[in-house]
């Protein structure tokens, strides 16, 4: 009489080889347009302008940066809020562009107009486009 093995009529290979499989298949990870706006906008939003400018162009980081210096504490100059979170209201994907519509939530309830970002695809990467 053959032995079951523990882990069914699958080995431990063979299940690793089904979840690598869908992992692959799923695009487990990969970042959508509307991901990227996100995570930029509360960096931006937070201050921390070089953690965001890895969302950028590495051609238009350069740029990216002069302008955040210059924009500084731009929140407490426009009495803007501590953000809570970013709504994407609209993702428009066309090949390697995209366009993202967005609102930007605040602790003390208030709420930016509604925005957008363009979006180009570098190197199988979403990245913010500053033109």
């Amino acid at each position: 009489m053959a032995r079951r093995q523990a882990h069914g009529p699958f080995g431990l290979a063979d299940w690793m080889a089904v979840i690598v499989a869908c992992l692959l298949i799923s695009g487990c990870g990969a970042k959508t347009p509307g991901d990227v706006v996100q995570e930029f906008e509360m960096l931006i939003a937070e201050g921390k302008f070089e953690a965001a400018a890895k969302h950028v162009p590495s051609s238009d980081r350069e740029m990216f940066m002069m302008g955040a210096a210059m924009a500084g504490g731009f929140s407490e100059l426009f009495g803007m809020g501590e953000p809570r979170r970013v709504e994407i209201t609209r993702e428009d994907i066309y090949g390697n562009e995209a366009d993202v519509a967005y609102v930007i939530h605040y602790k003390d309830g208030s709420s930016s107009w509604e925005e957008w970002e363009h979006l180009v695809k570098v190197g199988g990467k979403w990245r913010i486009s500053l033109y």
